[in-house]
């Protein structure tokens, strides 16, 4: 496999496991501000394909919560927003 995309899948792979806890732990529904989610994703990870529905659910359910979606293997900007969000985080 490409080392490039082997790296790639590791980094949404962690994005994904730090995502879930802190939603988990966040209290939507006394928060007075929008809560911003950046999902990057990758056809064809089976990971990523399980997050979508569940991510989509959690924006019905609460309203404040919206869910930017950036599919990352046919885009070179979303890698590149990808690696700036990788660095800053």
């Amino acid at each position: 496999m490409n080392k490039k995309i082997i790296k790639l899948f590791l980094i949404i792979t962690t994005c994904i496991f730090l995502l879930v806890p802190a939603l988990a732990q966040t209290d939507f529904s006394t928060s007075d501000n929008g809560i911003d989610v950046y999902f990057f994703w990758a056809h064809g990870c089976p990971h990523c394909s399980d997050e979508k529905p569940f991510l989509e659910k959690l924006e019905q359910k609460y309203s404040n919560l919206k869910v930017h979606s950036f599919e990352v293997t046919g885009s070179k900007e979303n890698v590149d927003l990808l690696k700036k969000a990788s660095k800053e985080l």
